[in-house]
């Protein structure tokens, strides 16, 4: 429930941030009736992919990253100019499913090529038995986007894996757990979120 009160939230912050109404809003974003507003009020619902799309669609002002997930900034100028990236010092397959209950360690200003959404870490032991903190630059994609040969970290709703793609076929994706190095199959209907590796880096915890 806590999870459904956040979208909540961040739904009226936009609405505040636009200086209008629940129903307006519903009208601007093409809704044929306000109360689906109210049905994401009542918990009923989240803030759907679809739902995000209308809003972005129609305020671009906003970041999409932020109104689905509560990470980063609720403006689009904000988390894409390479500012404001908010970093996490605790391991995100631990903080992951209640992220958006989590405050930042604090922000980063760095400019990057590609969008990104947070920077977190991951603790692991290398082949070498090297203790390592990676340090994860993440940004937040659609499930439709999940391709092979690519690192991400997936939100499921049995945990939270740091994995690399092998292969997507008929809806089963075919991963290696980057922590464990086994090999897993798992179904695209069970991931709740996903989030792509665009840079790491390499924190030797031994020295």
């Amino acid at each position: 429930m806590a999870n459904k009160e956040q979208h909540w939230n961040r739904l009226i912050d936009i609405i505040e941030w636009l200086d209008t109404t629940p129903n307006h809003f519903a009208t601007e974003v093409g809704m044929m009736r306000a109360e689906n507003i109210y049905h994401i009020k009542n918990m009923e619902f989240g803030i759907s992919t679809e739902f995000a799309d209308r809003v972005v669609s129609h305020y671009p002002e906003i970041n999409r990253t932020w109104l689905l997930t509560g990470v980063g900034s609720m403006l689009a100028a904000e988390a894409h100019s390479g500012t404001n990236i908010p970093y996490y010092n605790e391991d995100i397959t631990e903080i992951l499913p209640t992220i958006e209950s989590v405050a930042p360690s604090g922000y980063a200003n760095l400019p990057f090529a590609q969008r990104c959404d947070l920077i977190a870490c991951v603790s692991h032991v290398a082949d070498s038995n090297i203790e390592l903190s990676t340090q994860l630059f993440l940004r937040h994609v659609d499930l439709s986007q999940i391709g092979s040969k690519m690192e991400y970290i997936l939100l499921t709703y049995h945990g939270v894996v740091w994995c690399t793609i092998g292969s997507v076929d008929d809806g089963v994706l075919s991963l290696v757990n980057n922590k464990t190095c086994k090999e897993l199959r798992l179904e695209s209907n069970a991931i709740k979120q996903a989030w792509l590796v665009v840079a790491k880096l390499d924190i030797n915890k031994n020295y």
